[in-house]
């Protein structure tokens, strides 16, 4: 028997390479759209404007979205032991014994929902046996702050054109409209 073929423990093979993170300006955007194999498109370049630059608008929706603080708090003990549970929040129970939890959201009637779940999960409840509460889980959201955008002017272009803002420029092509609709920092680029 040949060791030809064999794979040897511990070999180096190489590593795929690491596809590098290439940036798309919006000039290669217009000139994909501009295509003329390419149906009429409209295509809508957001965060373009005097005070945008790339990837601002993504920036503004993370800073504006919700905080939200995960809580779990681990028990394991009988419900009925447990004390006063949250109002809000989700509860991990299980049969007495059992070595797996179900998530069931916490309220008045937490055992009657826990026995509903096992009941859909596992094809039956067992309500004379105990409940163990393993872990419960609560979050404490807070509103982000609110983000207005400052008007802009309402501006159209005809290409060939360059639109020159803050931190790049935008080739427009002959045929090619551009409008910024004066709500914010976008444009909208369609052919004419």
């Amino acid at each position: 028997m040949g060791l030809a073929g064999a794979r040897v423990i511990g070999e180096h093979e190489p590593q795929p390479r690491l596809r590098q993170h290439v940036p798309i300006h919006r000039r290669d955007l217009v000139r994909q759209a501009a295509d003329p194999g390419q149906a009429d498109r409209e295509v809508r370049i957001m965060g373009v404007g005097e005070r945008d630059p790339v990837g601002l608008h993504e920036v503004e929706e993370i800073a504006a979205s919700d905080e939200r603080r995960d809580f779990v708090r681990s028990y394991l003990v009988r419900l009925g032991e447990a004390g006063e549970l949250p109002a809000e929040g989700e509860a991990d129970l299980r049969y007495a014994g059992q070595s797996f939890e179900l998530t069931v959201p916490l309220g008045p009637e937490v055992a009657t929902a826990f026995h509903r779940a096992h009941e859909e999960r596992y094809g039956y409840a067992d309500p004379s046996r105990p409940i163990e509460l393993v872990a419960v889980r609560t979050a404490e959201v807070t509103s982000g702050p609110t983000i207005e955008r400052r008007p802009t002017p309402l501006t159209e272009v005809s290409g060939p054109d360059v639109l020159e803002l803050d931190t790049a420029t935008c080739w427009l092509p002959p045929g090619w409209v551009g409008v910024r609709d004066g709500k914010g920092a976008g444009w909208r680029l369609t052919r004419s």
